[in-house]
């Protein structure tokens, strides 16, 4: 009996949504590991320095993944087109992985932590002298609830992830000779 290929062979970017999300769920775990690093342990160095690294190299795995799609499943090429929409689909799983660890972490983790980052950011400018009725105005502004930064947070992440796609599939596609 012969097994079938998980893939269209004809038209590989066919199966591209399932591969995004898998490897976008990917993604975003691995990214979620070093955001909630980084929450649990904000005063301490090495935590810092590991999450900062972590998700600096979580560019390097996407860019891995996207790779891997291109040799793997597109048969080693791939149109730019191709690779910017699969791209594009892997950043929107992997930030919706995030937005969802995100949420949990303003709204039961520390839900203080919207209220102390906007006071912090205020005393801040008031140390660095910014001019009175500018402080009132930022006073002035309602904070968002926890769904809203995270509606934010999904939304920048999503449209960093467009831009980075479109490097990606800049410097991966290959047309065939």
């Amino acid at each position: 009996m012969e097994q079938e290929t998980p893939f269209d062979p004809v038209n590989p970017v066919a199966d591209k949504y399932r591969y995004a999300a898998t490897y976008g769920l990917y993604l975003g775990l691995y990214l979620a590991v070093f955001y909630l690093l980084g929450v649990i342990f904000p005063d301490f160095g090495l935590a810092r320095t590991v999450s900062s690294l972590g998700h600096f190299f979580g560019l390097v795995v996407a860019w891995m993944f996207v790779k891997k799609y291109r040799d793997e499943i597109c048969g080693g090429y791939a149109r730019f087109s191709w690779l910017w929409n699969f791209s594009f689909w892997l950043a929107v799983f992997a930030a919706l992985i995030m937005a969802a660890v995100q949420f949990i972490h303003f709204q039961w983790l520390q839900p203080d932590y919207l209220n102390d980052s906007f006071n912090q950011t205020l005393s801040l400018l008031q140390s660095a002298n910014c001019p009175e009725e500018q402080l009132d105005q930022l006073a002035g502004l309602s904070m968002p609830s926890a769904i809203e930064a995270t509606f934010i947070c999904l939304w920048c992440e999503i449209i960093g992830g467009a831009f980075l796609a479109f490097f990606y599939a800049l410097f991966l596609h290959r047309r065939k000779r």
